[in-house]
């Protein structure tokens, strides 16, 4: 296993993501599955473990906890988990979720604590409520180590946080695909120049990059050179980032630990190539030529006076394309996107179409793409 410089602590490149452990039907973590897939993560060298208060309707930290105290490993480990923001109705609830989190996982404290999911409202209703204080307070008791944050916004916002404190480290989501989007490969940067280490989330972007792309993005990146496998090529770029201090894998079966633990045993330390570069930017190229609308995901034609989220409604659209994967992609739609912000709640209103730098047709574009997600 290869390991970085994480502070003063040395981490698996590989991080083990606890939000897609294998479920039975009622949506049940299978345990033997889950705990099998854990130990040999740990065997091959895996020590950096990522939770959540709602993952596996809040039975993800709690699994964790009872693998590591059967296992006795809580001292050859990292335990990373989050603070549900949206759950905080006011300021005592922070520690009183934080000292459930801490019973549930069985230990006295948490290694790298972050606010999950940030966004600009989140960030500005934590802060008022002095969420700094109380992270530094928690750090002066034991209970968390490390203090960060996992980020789905506009670089603008990114940047905006990561200026307001000085973060221990931050979460992003990052791949060869989606090196503008959010954060960012900008993001990235800024926040290894502040002195964050930085972890990587959606390296696969949800498993869409494991799989054989269409045919001539599959031939432009057969002759990556950054291996012989999709997986391979896309967390090689990922990890070639000297930057990134770690990671992240939300594995649901034991034969993609294996293979990805195999993969950070394997890397080989160094820079991508000029040539590797352009091989992937042309990869990326020829993606986004598959996009049907050309969303920028700028915002603002946000909001929308009957709240569509317009630009989600695109993204769902694009990926649905640029994948060949409608079917996954209509149950992701309409699992993150509420019913009552969907495309077929625009009312044609027009209030959106003269601020879209694009020049995008939204009310039609939103009309195709409720018939597709619809049918």
């Amino acid at each position: 296993m290869n390991y970085r410089d994480f502070g003063q602590d040395k981490v698996s490149i590989l991080g083990f993501g606890c939000m897609r452990f294998p479920m039975d039907s009622e949506g049940n973590i299978l345990s033997e599955q889950s705990k099998e897939m854990l130990l040999s993560a740990f065997r091959n060298g895996v020590n950096y473990y990522d939770t959540a208060y709602v993952y596996h309707k809040g039975a993800s930290e709690g699994f964790l906890g009872d693998f590591i105290a059967e296992n006795n490993i809580r001292d050859r480990i990292f335990i990373a988990t989050k603070l549900p923001c949206w759950l905080i109705k006011q300021p005592e609830d922070m520690e009183r979720l934080l000292d459930e989190q801490l019973t549930r996982q069985k230990t006295d404290y948490i290694d790298y604590y972050m606010l999950h999911g940030i966004h600009r409202e989140i960030w500005q209703k934590m802060y008022d409520m002095k969420v700094i204080q109380f992270l530094e307070a928690m750090k002066a008791k034991g209970k968390i180590r490390r203090i960060g944050f996992s980020f789905h916004d506009s670089f603008k916002v990114f940047r905006q946080i990561v200026n307001s404190y000085n973060w221990d480290f931050c979460q992003i989501q990052l791949n060869f695909y989606d090196v503008a989007y959010q954060a960012g490969l900008r993001g990235m940067r800024l926040a290894r120049s502040k002195g964050l280490g930085i972890i990587v989330m959606e390296p696969l972007r949800g498993g869409r990059l494991a799989k054989q792309l269409p045919d001539d993005i599959q031939k432009i990146l057969d002759r990556s050179g950054l291996g012989s496998t999709n997986p391979a090529r896309a967390l090689n770029w990922i990890w070639s980032h000297p930057e990134v201090s770690t990671v992240l894998s939300g594995m649901s079966s034991l034969s993609q630990v294996n293979e990805n633990a195999a993969l950070a045993s394997e890397y080989i330390p160094g820079m991508l190539t000029t040539r590797e570069e352009y091989i992937f930017a042309r990869a990326r190229r020829a993606l986004r030529k598959r996009m049907m609308t050309n969303c920028t995901e700028c915002m603002y034609c946000l909001p929308c006076p009957n709240q569509v989220l317009i630009p989600h409604a695109f993204e769902f659209y694009n990926n649905a394309n640029i994948f060949n994967d409608r079917d996954t992609v209509k149950l992701e739609y309409r699992m993150f996107i509420p019913d009552q912000h969907r495309a077929d709640k625009c009312i044609a209103c027009g209030q959106c179409m003269p601020k879209c730098p694009q020049k995008i047709d939204i009310i039609t574009e939103l009309a195709i793409v409720n018939k597709y997600f619809e049918d």
